[in-house]
């Protein structure tokens, strides 16, 4: 499969002259069916470049299909690397100006898929991302509801890191409602952690 790289180097000199040229050899990349290792990597890369055209385009709602698109492949990636894949394109669209209700929908729809792919780990963190975007659009109450879920979910499989996160974002959340013992308190435990 030595095609994969040639065709991505011909997607990256592609990209300045002619983006749209750049976006059909990269999704042609990404569709390719292969086992090997090299090509996955190529095809991981090709992932990423196609997301970072995406946001030099302000296309937003297509780095949304392409999450979608890509679903399939994740099966032949291991669950980490699948989940760098889709926290890193929640966090492209992020780069995009006006887009905050699409990286809310974008987070809904990949907590959807994780519960029923069962990858755990991913949904938590990205259930934690949520929740910091509805501090910024000014949900709090949605927050917390979904704060007070993970916290327990949290505890429970004793990952100290995400829980320290979770800490933090409540602490805005009761900050944000003028709630300050309460804020406090969650400094409190995640510093405690």
């Amino acid at each position: 499969m030595s095609l994969l790289p040639d065709r991505f180097d011909e997607a990256q000199e592609a990209k300045i002259r002619d983006p749209n040229r750049a976006i059909a050899i990269y999704k042609e990349i990404i569709h390719t069916e292969s086992s090997e290792d090299e090509a996955v990597k190529v095809q991981e890369n090709a992932i990423y470049a196609l997301g970072e055209l995406y946001v030099e385009q302000r296309r937003a709602a297509e780095i949304k299909t392409l999450m979608t698109e890509i679903r399939p492949f994740f099966a032949q990636l291991p669950k980490a690397r699948t989940a760098k894949i889709v926290r890193t394109l929640i966090d492209l669209v992020e780069k995009i100006p006006g887009t905050a209700e699409l990286q809310i929908e974008l987070c809904k729809d990949s907590i959807e898929w994780c519960k029923q792919e069962k990858r755990t780990f991913l949904r938590l963190r990205v259930e934690t991302r949520l929740a910091a975007l509805y501090l910024e659009q000014k949900k709090f109450q949605l927050g917390l509801d979904l704060l007070h879920a993970l916290t327990r979910e949290v505890k429970r499989l004793d990952d100290k890191l995400l829980l320290v996160e979770i800490h933090l974002v409540e602490s805005k959340l009761h900050f944000q409602l003028r709630s300050i013992a309460k804020a406090k308190a969650a400094l409190t435990a995640a510093r405690t952690l």
